[in-house]
């Protein structure tokens, strides 16, 4: 009787670290502006920061960085949106640059209605740009529209 409830026991303790772990992982794979911290800036799917991420390390582009449509930008990380297209899927932006501002463009090329996300910043898309990105531009090189 005592093996069967050490068994049990033991069971029950490894289905709770099971259902733990299960638990954290989404928050500390997505949660945090920190996931992609050695990009120039991180786009989120989720507004406030949170679904899935893409690190977008084009900082140093002397022009345009356009989200093409069945491209290789979709995000990851886990979490919602996860293997999603980037181009009209964004809602949330932070720009860990630390000179530069970033522009999020509603059209490609850097046309159309705009947001400016100055360095270590970030915020949610307004509504004209949320799930309605199509390109980017950091202003390194004084080029953004």
């Amino acid at each position: 009787m005592k093996i069967r409830s050490k068994i049990a026991a033991g069971a029950i303790s490894i289905a709770a670290l099971g259902l733990g772990l299960i638990s954290a992982s989404p928050a500390s794979a997505y949660a945090s502006p920190g996931d992609c911290s050695n990009a120039g800036a991180c786009l989120f799917y989720s507004p406030g920061f949170s679904g899935a991420y893409f690190g977008d390390t084009s900082g140093t582009s002397k022009g345009y960085e356009d989200y093409p449509y069945n491209s290789t930008y979709t995000f990851g990380g886990g979490g919602s949106g996860s293997g999603q297209y980037v181009r009209n899927n964004a809602a949330s932006v932070y720009n860990y640059n630390s000179s530069d501002s970033v522009w999020i463009y509603y059209s490609p090329g850097g046309y159309g209605v705009s947001q400016r996300f100055y360095p270590k910043s970030g915020g949610d898309l307004i509504s004209a740009l949320r799930n309605n990105n199509a390109s980017q531009c950091f202003d390194t090189y004084g080029i953004c529209r």
